[in-house]
């Protein structure tokens, strides 16, 4: 393993886990496609071994990626003007209380502190992803 120029261990991340990361991104968090059963023939290796090299390629567990990129097209759907029960489900959380809790766990906040901080800075809506445009001071 190498380091990179912070110091901090570089990956080598297992061209298998790259199929699996390219399939996710192909569908978009569909729950059909993103199984660990499908993840694993995508890969063409047993569930648990994917587990394994996912974790050993990425440094964190699969299920906590997926679980990542759910809260993170939630928060984009919040931003975008989506009510927190529309963008739980967009997401693919159970529903809005599932959500809460996700994003209580990974950011520390709720979603109503979300969306208020979103309503306290300009957002670019036109932009894909959660981008909050930084502020400029005035001279």
């Amino acid at each position: 393993m190498t380091t990179t120029p912070f110091g901090s261990p570089s990956r080598q991340v297992h061209p298998r886990v790259h199929h699996v990361l390219r399939h996710i991104r192909l569908h978009d968090l569909e729950r059909s496609q993103i199984s660990l059963v499908r993840l694993a023939e995508v890969a063409g290796l047993s569930p648990s071994r994917l587990m394994h090299v996912f974790t050993e390629s990425l440094g964190m567990p699969l299920r906590a990626y997926v679980l990542g990129l759910r809260a993170q097209r939630a928060m984009d759907e919040m931003a975008h003007g989506r009510s927190v029960t529309e963008a739980a489900h967009i997401a693919g959380f159970a529903d809005a209380p599932h959500l809460t809790r996700t994003l209580r766990r990974t950011v520390g906040m709720t979603p109503r502190e979300i969306m208020h901080r979103l309503a306290e800075r300009p957002v670019d809506r036109a932009a894909p992803g959660f981008a909050v445009i930084p502020q400029t001071r005035r001279a």
